[in-house]
């Protein structure tokens, strides 16, 4: 690796980026804690039983969490973009 190249990788921003994340419905508390960081090209896999959170964490990082439900985060960026504030349209154009 040259000098220069390790630069680079320092300066680009993780794939996603997680901090604290919250998810409540009706103040209960669903998903509380969840901070992670995903490199480019990175995988993550969401494991536990059945009803621990996985799917209402993976839809919430996705802005799908679902009408009710009450999405907070220290820090929610996806390609150092905060999408913490997000409306609907941000939340496509980074789906897809």
């Amino acid at each position: 690796m040259s000098a220069g190249s390790g630069r680079a990788a320092l300066a680009t921003p993780p794939a996603l980026r997680v901090e604290d994340l919250r998810v409540s419905f009706d103040g209960v508390p669903v998903v509380h804690g969840v901070s992670l960081r995903i490199a480019p090209g990175e995988c993550l896999a969401l494991v536990g039983t059945s009803g621990s959170g996985k799917s209402v964490t993976a839809r919430s990082l996705l802005g799908l969490a679902g009408a009710g439900a009450d999405v907070r985060a220290d820090v929610l960026e996806v390609g150092g973009r905060d999408l913490r504030d997000a409306g609907p349209r941000a939340w496509r154009r980074v789906r897809g």
